[in-house]
């Protein structure tokens, strides 16, 4: 079951310790939420806690915060498994107040409930490219990545976008983006200024997804032969529909 991407949102804010909410749309195939999390906080180190619906229940920080450039931008990936289904509500909270908070929400179907990811990628640097190239995932999987850009909007040249947001309160910019397969870079070009950048490769789930399976007894008008595991709402052999 390949992964597939269903549904993504972005929010911004000025300051505080509770991160603004990305609402999207969950799934129940093999469902994994994301939550990118990107502040400043200067010299202090903060720590981050990604939330689903208010909760931190279930809820997996991937890595580290990274942080770039002295604090100019701390960026941290959050994920957690089966999330629901219907609107979900992704954001954080921080254990003290820091500026230009930014929260994107991504849903994805088709990964790995017990392994979903791989190891966290970064990338910093003062320039007119922005790439991060997260690896280790499976050949139907995909690719997620998470930018911050300083004084400079981005424009997309690998991977597919899904969300941007510019605020020119405080010129600063936060995108999210994926690329099918195991491993790979999203990437992005800009006028050239200081940038971060934070990624991870999610696996396939395994099998044929969420389908159940379930016993059905033997029949009596079968050929002889036991009970056989079939999938349910199909019909077994030597039973007529």
């Amino acid at each position: 079951m390949a992964v597939a991407f269903v549904d993504s949102d972005i929010a911004g804010s000025d300051a505080g310790s509770t991160f603004p909410t990305a609402s999207v749309t969950g799934s129940s195939l093999d469902a994994l939420a994301l939550i990118a999390l990107g502040w400043f906080d200067g010299t202090e180190t903060i720590t981050p806690t990604g939330t689903v619906g208010g909760s931190s229940s279930g809820v997996v920080q991937i890595g580290s915060t990274f942080s770039v450039s002295g604090g100019a931008f701390r960026m941290a990936l959050f994920y957690k498994v089966a999330p629901g289904t219907g609107t979900l509500s992704l954001a954080g909270t921080l254990s003290a107040s820091a500026d230009n908070l930014f929260t994107i929400g991504a849903v994805y179907s088709g990964v790995d409930q017990s392994t979903p990811v791989g190891s966290l990628a970064t990338a910093a640097a003062n320039s007119a490219s922005v790439s991060v190239s997260p690896s280790g995932g499976t050949a139907s999987g995909m690719v997620v990545a998470f930018a911050q850009s300083f004084f400079s909007a981005l424009t997309s040249t690998a991977g597919t976008e899904r969300e941007q947001l510019y605020r020119g309160s405080v010129d600063k910019t936060a995108a999210w983006g994926d690329l099918a397969g195991a491993s790979g870079a999203v990437s992005w070009s800009q006028t050239s200024a200081l940038w971060g950048a934070i990624g991870v490769a999610l696996k396939e789930a395994s099998g044929g997804g969420d389908e159940e399976l379930t016993w059905l007894p033997r029949q009596t008008v079968a050929t002889g032969r036991g009970p056989r595991m079939v999938a349910s709402g199909m019909t077994p052999p030597g039973r007529v529909a």
